[in-house]
């Protein structure tokens, strides 16, 4: 319901965007537009966007046990394809997941392999799965497509906010100012929409990791980790400073809010055992 919410907080600006703009015809080209950008950005290749990264895909005989436990948690989530693992070899420790349920892809670093343990790795690869399952690429792919149309907007709203200075000087009638506003702003507010929806998915994402894994406490010990590499990248970037905890501008919520919330479910809802161990070889 909360995703739901914010979809059509975003639909409202665009809307209310083309409409100051264009009228009824604006609005039609809005959702066409908008429809267009997230269905190929849905069905883009996934290799097109990790081969961006420097990734590579691993061979059947690379990483066999987190293959397996990938394979037997997408059995678990109901998937029809299991999506298949690319190797970055980056040593900041990430995750990405692309694609579409049938044609997917997770991305894992050089870093996310060595930081955490093969229970962990486990609890990542279900929380990138979960994301897959949850139709969560495709949502997000529409929250982008309305952001750049309210960014498109923006430039509109700036070029007649060019022309409406010396209009109202010679006392023409000018456009809108209210109007002029709120294309001005659009992209700032579709870009709050947009962070608080990815942070509400990751929420989904989690409590759905813990019962494919059965396991929540694994997810949650990699949290933490993952959360301490992060604070000790900024830290080595701005020595003597803190990590900022703005959370309106953060594209997941605050570690433990997170870890409250998988502490507070338990196992509830599982009816999967933990997975067996993994191997961090290559």
């Amino acid at each position: 319901m909360q995703s739901a919410v914010i979809v059509l907080g975003l639909a409202l600006v665009v809307v209310l965007s083309a409409y100051g703009l264009m009228g009824w015809s604006g609005m039609l080209a809005a959702f066409l537009t908008v429809a267009l950008g997230a269905t190929i950005a849905s069905f883009l290749p996934p290799r097109l966007v990790l081969y961006a990264y420097g990734a590579r895909a691993l061979s059947p005989r690379e990483l066999r046990d987190l293959q397996a436990a990938t394979r037997a948690l997408a059995e678990r989530a109901g998937l029809l394809a299991t999506p298949r693992i690319w190797y970055l070899p980056n040593l900041a420790p990430q995750a990405l997941t692309v694609g579409i349920p049938s044609d997917a892809a997770i991305m894992v670093s050089r870093g996310l392999l060595a930081l955490l343990t093969p229970r962990e790795q486990a609890a990542v690869m279900a929380h990138e799965i979960a994301h897959i399952c949850n139709n969560d690429l495709r949502i997000m792919a529409l929250a982008d497509a309305f952001s750049r149309v309210a960014g498109i907007f923006a430039n509109a709203g700036i070029l007649l906010l060019l022309l409406n200075i010396p209009l109202t000087a010679l006392e023409h009638d000018p456009a809108s100012w209210m109007t002029i506003v709120l294309l001005i702003v659009s992209p700032t507010i579709a870009s709050l929409l947009q962070l608080a929806l990815s942070r509400t998915r990751e929420f989904q994402a989690d409590a759905t990791a813990a019962e494919l894994t059965g396991d929540p406490e694994a997810l949650v010990a990699a949290l933490w980790k993952l959360e301490g590499a992060e604070r000790n990248l900024w830290e080595s970037m701005f020595p003597g400073r803190r990590m900022p905890d703005l959370r309106l501008l953060r594209t997941h919520p605050l570690t433990r809010e997170r870890v409250r919330r998988l502490r507070g479910r338990g196992d509830r809802g599982s009816v999967h055992g933990p997975l067996s161990g993994l191997s961090n070889r290559p």
